[in-house]
């Protein structure tokens, strides 16, 4: 975890967590000398500020609780030599265990809100998320206007996003 920086009246908090395989050890070789190869990252990152999506309240936290709760926004890549192994759920619930033992790191926030949107065209990330403690919030209709974002693989103004999300703390 990078310990938090200043941004504005809120601090921004960014945790970086590398995905790495084990691979085979060569006979002999103790389990601390195993090798392993960078298969992917697994990032939180404070959802505010200009380059954040902004959601309905239904898809996130009561504004009551805004003044009072941190949110955290998922998000992970790992390489085509990766997918459909399993290191993303793992990886994303390792992050969460972590990030749950670190309370000083969160301070002073007492609530942590970790969400995650995932684009509709990505089947494989929706079942990354079932397998996670976060839960399906609901759909959210994205319509940039005139602004487009490349997803997956194309330029869109428009999409249909998943929105997971749940409290890391509180």
């Amino acid at each position: 975890m990078l310990p938090p920086a200043e941004g504005g009246d809120q601090q921004i908090r960014r945790v970086a967590y590398a995905v790495h395989e084990l691979l085979d050890a060569p006979q002999g070789t103790g389990e601390a000398e195993r090798p392993t190869r960078l298969v992917g990252l697994v990032n939180l990152m404070s959802a505010h500020g200009p380059n954040h999506l902004v959601l309905p309240e239904h898809l996130t936290i009561p504004a009551s609780e805004e003044s009072t709760t941190l949110v955290m926004e998922l998000a992970y890549m790992l390489l085509p030599a990766a997918w459909g192994k399993g290191f993303a759920a793992e990886a994303v619930i390792a992050v969460f265990g972590e990030c749950k033992n670190a309370r000083a790191f969160w301070a002073p926030y007492e609530k942590v809100w970790v969400r995650a949107i995932v684009n509709a065209g990505n089947p494989a990330s929706l079942k990354v998320m079932a397998k996670t403690p976060m839960r399906e919030k609901g759909i959210y209709e994205w319509n940039g206007g005139e602004r487009k974002v490349f997803l997956a693989g194309q330029w869109t103004n428009t999409s249909t996003l998943h929105i997971w999300g749940m409290h890391l703390l509180g």
